[in-house]
């Protein structure tokens, strides 16, 4: 693993112990914004990596004359 790769997971986590609602595309936005030069795929594997994943929102149910 490069020495680049693991500064990154750090800031990685540190974004997602943040802002745990984070997912993989937010988190590289994040990143850019900070001047670091990293494809959205490369925060995806690395985020795999460490075993961790944005809050994904329950599923909302419908109401009762919603369904048919």
């Amino acid at each position: 693993m490069k020495e680049h790769d693991i500064k990154l997971m750090r800031r990685i986590d540190e974004i997602y112990s943040e802002i745990s609602v984070y997912g993989y595309r937010r988190i590289h936005q994040q990143l850019k914004a900070e001047g670091f030069k990293i494809g959205h795929n490369k925060v995806h594997k690395l985020m795999r990596l460490i075993n961790i994943a944005g809050l994904r929102p329950n599923k909302k149910e419908r109401n009762q004359s919603q369904k048919r």
